[in-house]
């Protein structure tokens, strides 16, 4: 009931059983089953015995079977635990939080980047200056020279 490509999963199946106590939770367990056998016919409990001899009409009846049983199942823990919705939205919200973290420390260390390139450029032109000037102060110009200076 659980699987996030239940199609593949039929495909590849040979029989649908129902799960024991052992490998669920208990609460879980009995909603599920109790779900699951609610909305179960006669022709349904016949195509879980043998998965490879079924049809594709057979296959998707099997498939909006199992979609009711997990929207009920889904309804029922909801109901059971109104609390559920509420963690939900925090957790989103703490997700979105993050985001928003996340995205405003890239730019953030964007914006730095930048400073430090423009620092880094404007020393580099500082000293080219230095340089041209030490070279115009140690070489013999004409006054009709012209010197380009950045």
């Amino acid at each position: 009931m659980e699987s996030s490509n239940p199609a593949l999963h039929l495909t590849e199946a040979t029989s649908i059983q129902w799960e024991g106590e052992d490998q669920l939770g208990e609460d879980q367990e009995l909603v599920v089953e109790e779900v699951a056998r609610k909305h179960v016919d006669e022709e349904i409990e016949e195509s879980m015995k043998d998965l490879r001899v079924l049809g594709r009409g057979e296959l998707k009846k099997l498939m909006r079977w199992r979609n009711k049983v997990v929207k009920e199942v889904e309804k029922t823990q909801a109901e059971n635990n109104p609390n559920k919705e509420e963690e939900e939205e925090e957790d989103q919200e703490d997700e979105e939080e993050k985001e928003e973290r996340e995205i405003r420390d890239l730019m953030d260390k964007k914006s730095a980047e930048r400073k430090l390139r423009k620092k880094k450029d404007k020393k580099r032109k500082r000293l080219q200056r230095l340089r041209l000037l030490k070279f115009s102060q140690n070489s013999a110009f004409c006054e009709d020279d012209e010197v380009l200076i950045g």
